[in-house]
């Protein structure tokens, strides 16, 4: 009996284990610059794709001021997958002007990618991704 209870207590122990990839890995979200939205979803999760549709010219600027709030906060690099023909790097550097960025730098670290078919779109996605 005292070995089953022994067992039972040792099996308890190891489920309360996360791995450390679990507990380390920390959600980081960036915010599109837009008040109302950003209260709306909580803005932009890194590592996540996220899919933008619409007409409006809000919706159209979404993506340029995630760029710019990307590189601000990071100083990393940003891949925007433009499968809407959207992309202006004017306004990129437009709003990284706003936001007192560096314009050359932060347009140097947006790579943009623009695909006119699903085809193209799924390539870049799963092959280059």
């Amino acid at each position: 009996m005292k070995k089953t209870n022994r067992t039972k207590q040792i099996m308890l122990q190891k489920t309360d284990f996360k791995p450390a990839k679990e507990i380390l890995k920390p959600d980081v979200i960036i915010k599109s610059g837009i008040k109302e939205l950003d209260k709306l979803i909580g803005g932009f999760k890194t590592g996540q794709i996220t899919y933008i549709d619409g007409d409006s010219k809000l919706i159209k600027d979404i993506p340029n001021q995630i760029c710019v709030n990307t590189y601000r906060t990071f100083q990393k690099d940003t891949i925007y997958i433009d499968a809407g023909a959207s992309t202006n790097p004017y306004k990129i550097a437009q709003y990284a002007k706003k936001m007192e960025t560096d314009q050359r730098k932060t347009l140097e670290h947006i790579h943009i990618s623009r695909a006119f078919t699903v085809y193209q779109l799924t390539t870049l996605i799963q092959d280059q991704l």
